[in-house]
């Protein structure tokens, strides 16, 4: 990535396009509990400190200037977020003569993984949690027993699952195994 006046003036467009509300949606993709303000924040101090540049019709911004004179505001709109490049002494421009661009590659390179933003909040998914359950409810069993019905089975994997067993194993966070994923566990050995 170019960090230098000179080297910035010789790259002619990104190599993937992303209009500054694209760009900002792709950051919520990744960040879906922080804030646009926050994200829009980050958008900023990335294109002032030469991590991810910014194009304005066609041709690259220079990053002196976008240092000290541009600022990425984003605001809530009826169709979503939308993410704006200002000036940032507060003097005004007409926003359509000015077509910015961000490369949405260097904004992948700048996002964390979703796996690496916070291990707690990832949930078992609904059948690995109801096959837990199930191991517990028939313990040396590897099948359903037929004489079980699914509302029957449905209630006692719940139960289980609100245990003090399932809580040390982190197995009793929301959401309760539906109906349906009981109904596809039957005719899988657990």
């Amino acid at each position: 990535m170019a960090k230098t006046d000179t080297e910035h003036s010789t790259t002619p467009r990104p190599h993937s396009p992303v209009w500054p509300t694209g760009a900002l949606k792709l950051a919520l993709s990744q960040l879906p509990d922080r804030s646009i303000d926050k994200i829009a924040q980050n958008f900023t101090n990335w294109v002032r400190g030469g991590d991810c540049r910014l194009w304005c019709n066609g041709k690259l911004v220079p990053p002196s200037f976008s240092t000290t004179s541009l600022v990425m505001v984003a605001r809530e709109e009826v169709h979503g977020p939308h993410l704006d490049v200002m000036p940032a002494g507060g003097v005004g421009w007409d926003p359509m003569a000015y077509e910015f661009e961000l490369d949405a590659d260097e904004i992948r390179a700048l996002l964390p993984a979703k796996a690496k933003l916070n291990k707690k909040a990832k949930r078992q998914p609904q059948s690995d949690r109801a096959r837990w359950a199930l191991r517990r409810i028939f313990p040396g069993r590897n099948t359903i027993p037929d004489n079980v019905g699914t509302g029957i089975l449905e209630h006692r994997i719940v139960a289980d699952l609100q245990s003090e067993a399932a809580r040390q194993a982190g197995m009793d966070g929301e959401p309760y195994p539906s109906w349906r994923v009981i109904n596809d566990l039957r005719g899988q050995e657990f």
